[in-house]
């Protein structure tokens, strides 16, 4: 590590801390999350709902880094970093460990999110001590960031108790369809180039790892993809329609997630075209 890589580091700390402090000073708190409302205490879910906002910021910050990256560097796979693209890989380094060691000591984390993170700061650790393998790892930085700032804003509303509006709904499927095309059209591409490649194997199986925990959240999504559109079309309705086609789809899915053998069969499934492909890719 050179200086050039401590001032990056230091640098974006202090932005980091600086954009928190000004997401919590600058947007306003539900009146059931206020302290005072808490018995005098910040609550878990008053730091997830600031949180919210620091990750929206950083979704559209590592878009525009690693947009610029890809646009200026081109797609490669296993050459040295740049400065630009440590530059970009360092900002969602400082970032991912900020969101980790905050959502952890205030406890709002699921199990899924502690996983995601994990997965995103070991793959930032990576590239930062080969000194390599940026520019791939950007490309898949930008797919799985698509999304997030409609998911996120999703669960600022409903901290707000705004999911029976219109914007609600249409933030909920912007997610769900942006999650779907980046997560199970585009990253599944780059997976075809980057497994065969020069990349670190290290690098890859993290991302094989980040992979499979979207199948997890493919599942979770469409669950509930199905029951806002069905809630939405319900609410339009003079009275209630029980041949409703999406509330049929919503009865079998309700089912399958009670259901162990489909359970067991779908993550095996997804575990196989995670990792069983990329041994595949590097077998003899």
């Amino acid at each position: 590590m050179v200086a050039t890589d401590i001032a990056i580091l230091v640098g974006y700390s202090a932005f980091w801390l600086g954009v928190s402090n000004l997401c919590f000073k600058s947007f306003p708190c539900p009146d059931h999350l206020l302290p005072k409302n808490n018995n005098g205490k910040k609550t878990k879910t008053y730091y997830d709902y600031y949180g919210n906002y620091v990750s929206i910021c950083h979704a559209i910050i590592a878009m525009i880094l690693s947009a610029y990256v890809i646009i200026t560097e081109g797609l490669s796979y296993g050459l040295a970093n740049t400065l630009a693209v440590k530059i970009a890989v360092y900002n969602s380094l400082v970032y991912f460990c900020y969101d980790t060691i905050i959502s952890e000591y205030h406890r709002y984390n699921t199990l899924a999110m502690t996983l995601h993170h994990i997965g995103a700061v070991t793959s930032c650790a990576i590239i930062f001590f080969t000194g390599a393998n940026g520019v791939e790892f950007l490309a898949s930085l930008f797919i799985a960031e698509t999304s997030n700032p409609f998911n996120l804003y999703r669960e600022i509303m409903k901290h707000q108790k705004r999911e029976s509006s219109k914007l609600y709904f249409k933030s909920s499927l912007a997610f769900a369809s942006l999650f779907i095309i980046s997560r199970f059209g585009f990253f599944p591409a780059l997976l075809t180039k980057l497994y065969p490649s020069s990349s670190n194997i290290y690098l890859k199986s993290m991302l094989a790892f980040v992979w499979f925990v979207s199948w997890h959240w493919l599942f979770v999504i469409f669950n509930f993809a199905v029951k806002e559109i069905k809630v939405f079309s319900e609410s339009n309705q003079k009275k209630t329609d029980e041949n409703n086609i999406w509330n049929t789809v919503y009865i079998v899915l309700s089912s399958l997630r009670k259901n162990k053998t489909f359970l067991i069969a779908f993550y095996v499934g997804a575990a196989w075209l995670s990792f069983g492909t990329l041994y595949l890719s590097h077998k003899g």
